[in-house]
């Protein structure tokens, strides 16, 4: 008989399964029972199944309580049923085709029986609340970086006067940091009562306006979700300064022998240079950034033969041109040329204003502005000039302020009402 040789089956180790039982601790009187399920070696972490086992009653080899009372009997058909539930749990992996591992058997197991750790919470980023200094920097580098829209260095200066002005109020109301949704209409209202008992209305409202700018440039820019004073309405009690010199007044100033004072030679001359600039912007109403930088251009027009002047105003980017009066020319001329007039910076020049109104008996508070609002009353109330020609002359992109000088005044009346 011949002899065939069978191959031995080759046997496929598809991963033999074993759940243990055992307790944390058998030295300790009391302790938990804890389940232990491996593959091929292979371990999971244990899991807790029962707590406060007695060590004495469990036997380790047999995997199951020793003694005859009630709680010793449940925990034993306990664990039995979570040895079967074991092996389901496995066989189901087997049947779905995924791996069978220790640690897939144990998360198989454990997420049909409701022990599946809940999903850890990721922390949520918190949502990006901004300062209002935050916006305050980001509109101020957007304003000075256009260059579609100019902003002059005088506007710049501004802002930030404003927000110093913010910065006291903070301090005086003990606020550390001020968050852009926390300016509510009540904050708005609170801030300008602050400002208004410590400026004139005008400047408060420039104040709180500067507040509704920033936090609307934040919105569009997606910085804030809501401009939360858009429809805050400022309060204009119209008592707009218009503190103006008569030309009376102004040639005083013009004609004033500062010489003949109780002062020093130097003194005196620079009060002189101070009142020649101050009423040169009486005829040429001249902001101070206008005046300091001194660049006009003077031609003579080919339509009447007067000698003009043009630029373009600093603070609005807007083109002017207007005759040079004789008064203004006569500066120009004492100097040589508009590139010499002694123009001095700004606080000096307020300062030497005052001294000067001492002297020639002008009882209101002088300042570089009055020079341009000067100009606007005597060229709405003396010379009737239209409001659209003066606001073309000051620079003004509408004739909103120019109202307040054209109200019925005995100079309006005066150059009216001839006989």
């Amino acid at each position: 008989m011949r002899n065939i040789s069978i191959p031995a089956r080759t046997k496929t180790r598809a991963g033999l399964l074993s759940v243990r039982f055992v307790l944390t601790d058998p030295k300790r009187p009391e302790t938990s029972l804890q389940c232990k399920i491996g593959v091929n070696s292979n371990y999971a972490t244990e899991f807790v199944v029962e707590r406060n086992v007695k060590t004495a009653n469990w036997a380790q080899k047999l995997q199951k309580m020793l003694d005859d009372s009630e709680e010793s009997a449940l925990l034993n058909q306990r664990l039995s049923f979570i040895k079967n539930e074991i092996k389901r749990a496995e066989l189901r992996l087997r049947i779905e085709g995924k791996a069978v591992t220790c640690n897939a058997i144990k998360k198989a197991y454990m997420e049909t029986h409701g022990y599946t750790k809940a999903p850890v919470k990721q922390e949520q980023p918190k949502p990006n609340r901004p300062t209002f200094q935050e916006c305050f920097l980001a509109f101020y580098d957007r304003k000075a970086t256009n260059k579609r829209q100019v902003v002059s260095d005088r506007t710049k200066e501004t802002y930030w006067n404003y927000r110093k002005n913010l910065e006291k109020y903070m301090a005086d109301q003990k606020i550390k940091r001020l968050y852009a949704d926390e300016i509510t209409p009540q904050w708005a209202e609170k801030y300008f009562g602050w400002l208004d008992d410590r400026f004139v209305n005008n400047y408060a409202n420039k104040n709180v306006q500067l507040l509704k700018s920033v936090l609307q440039f934040a919105y569009d820019t997606d910085m804030i979700p809501t401009n939360p004073i858009k429809s805050f309405k400022l309060y204009n009690d119209d008592n707009y300064n218009t503190t103006h010199l008569t030309m009376e007044q102004v040639m005083t100033i013009a004609n004033f022998d500062f010489s003949t004072m109780p002062i020093t030679p130097d003194a005196a001359e620079s009060l002189r240079h101070e009142a020649d600039c101050f009423v040169f912007s009486c005829f040429t109403a001249q902001h101070h950034t206008d005046l300091h930088r001194r660049d006009f251009e003077l031609y003579t027009s080919p339509e009447d033969g007067r000698i003009w002047m043009r630029d373009r105003r600093i603070k609005t980017g807007t083109p002017y041109t207007l005759p040079v009066h004789p008064v203004a020319m006569a500066v120009i001329e004492k100097y040589g040329g508009i590139e010499n007039l002694p123009v001095k910076a700004n606080p000096r020049r307020n300062l030497k204003l005052k001294e000067i109104a001492a002297f020639c008996g002008i009882d209101k508070h002088l300042t570089t502005k009055v020079g341009r609002k000067t100009f606007a009353n005597f060229a709405l109330n003396t010379l009737r000039m239209r409001q659209e020609t003066v606001a073309a002359i000051l620079g003004n992109k509408s004739t909103k302020f120019l109202k307040h000088y054209a109200r019925i005044t005995e100079e309006s009346i005066a150059a009216e009402y001839k006989f």
